[in-house]
């Protein structure tokens, strides 16, 4: 009996497998009890199996719970495609703070406004830096009688403004080495910096050169961060004293050209610069002034963000709008525009309860997105959207399906020119407004 109950079971299980249709195991199992219970008795050396065929089951999936939470979930959104109204706008405001920038007003000069960011203050603090480590260089090496170090003297404020001028000039005017700045050739020769520096003086303080003395301790990884942590959180701090943005606001990440060993070196073939370190910025989208900003050092940036449920690319949106009103006490109403990298529907939901809007494109197989949005077969110049309460997804096709979210818009079009038809007339070129706003 027990080989005729192995042989019904394979036999089942087999049919199972051989089947196209769509069935649950319970059933199976419920199946097979009923036919071991019939009585049904055969001899060992018997083949006579019992076999059957399972019904047919439509749209039917074994894991009802997940079956039940995708229903619930494209139940929640409905269909605005033709009809969308919105009205729960949140009133832009920047508390007591006025719009544009904070600076005096007889601030009109390039070096006056460079001031404002490297204060007396900050040149003062890196001064001091590489005169203390220039000493620690020079009292723990022997030093030569044809030595560099050997007529070292200490670098002066004056001194030191003067030197972060010639490092700025060089970013404009790029050379093979750094020692070509002082060539004598005739066709090299560049009198700036011979005018201002003797090489080997300059080469004494760009080899001295230190921001922050940090204790020495088993990380080296947080040795390399906090010698420049200062100067960054110093330089983010004047950057939001000087400046409001305006209602429209941008979240994106920049890569600043550096081939250095450092463990929070990054790669991206897609940018200008495909080495070096990550900078997370949340930039006012009318004049691209850079308000706030994030640098990667890895996993010591992801574990100081806030809300640590989210996933990361949402707590570093977070941050920077956290940022954003420690500065500006009262703000409310402002719309950040992402892009895919960073754009879902918890995010969304969150800034709505910091009184911000979102709108950015986003990835259809981010958690939350209704099938229908998925992969939607649209004709060039169609669109499809959905709403749930505050939240709208919208899918147009031009040369290919665009998927965007937002939090502050409607699904309606508005005309973003005019192209000539073959009579030669005019004729509106019509987009979805949100995607007009978010380009």
């Amino acid at each position: 009996m027990a080989k005729q109950q192995d042989r019904q079971r394979t036999t089942v299980r087999n049919t199972v497998f051989e089947s196209d249709d769509s069935v649950c195991l319970s059933d199976i199992e419920e199946e097979f009890q009923r036919t071991c219970a019939s009585g049904i008795e055969s001899s060992e050396d018997s083949d006579n199996v019992v076999t059957f065929r399972p019904s047919r089951r439509i749209n039917r999936i074994c894991d009802t719970s997940e079956s039940n939470n995708e229903m619930d979930q494209n139940s929640d959104w409905q269909n605005v495609t033709e009809n969308d109204t919105y009205s729960g706008y949140i009133a832009f405001s920047t508390g007591d703070k006025v719009q544009g920038p904070q600076v005096p007003t007889d601030c009109i000069t390039p070096l006056q406004f460079f001031s404002l960011f490297f204060t007396d203050e900050l040149i003062s603090k890196i001064t001091t830096e590489t005169n203390l480590y220039a000493q620690q260089i020079i009292s723990g090496r022997e030093v030569s009688t044809h030595s560099l170090w050997q007529n070292w003297y200490e670098v002066t404020a004056v001194e030191m403004k003067a030197f972060l001028g010639a490092i700025i000039n060089m970013g404009l005017m790029p050379v093979h080495d750094i020692k070509d700045y002082w060539s004598k050739k005739f066709n090299a020769y560049i009198p700036f910096y011979n005018n201002i520096f003797r090489r080997q003086r300059f080469l004494q303080i760009f080899w001295a050169l230190h921001l922050e003395t940090t204790p020495q301790t088993g990380n080296r990884e947080r040795i390399s961060v906090n010698k420049v942590a200062h100067l960054l959180n110093y330089l983010d701090q004047k950057f939001r004293q000087h400046f409001v943005p305006a209602q429209n606001i941008a979240v994106d990440e920049s890569t600043v050209g550096f081939k250095g060993r450092v463990s929070f070196k990054t790669y991206n073939p897609k940018k200008p610069n495909k080495w070096g370190l990550r900078l997370y910025v949340l930039a006012d989208s009318l004049t691209g002034y850079v308000y706030t900003f994030l640098p990667y050092f890895g996993k010591q940036t992801t574990n100081a963000l806030i809300d640590p449920d989210l996933p990361i690319t949402s707590r570093i949106v977070l941050h920077l709008y956290n940022n954003l009103q420690q500065s500006i006490p009262g703000a409310q109403g402002y719309h950040i525009y992402t892009d895919r990298l960073y754009t879902s529907i918890i995010l969304g939901e969150r800034l709505l309860k910091l009184q911000c809007h979102l709108t950015g494109t986003i990835m259809t197989n981010r958690k939350g997105i209704p099938l229908s949005m998925k992969s939607p077969k649209l004709r060039i110049g169609e669109t499809v959207a959905y709403r749930k309460e505050e939240t709208l997804l919208l899918a147009w096709r031009d040369k290919r399906v665009v998927s965007m979210l937002s939090t502050g818009g409607t699904s309606r079009y508005q005309i973003v020119g005019n192209r000539r038809a073959g009579n030669n007339t005019a004729q509106p070129v019509f987009k979805p407004s949100i995607i007009a706003e978010y380009t």
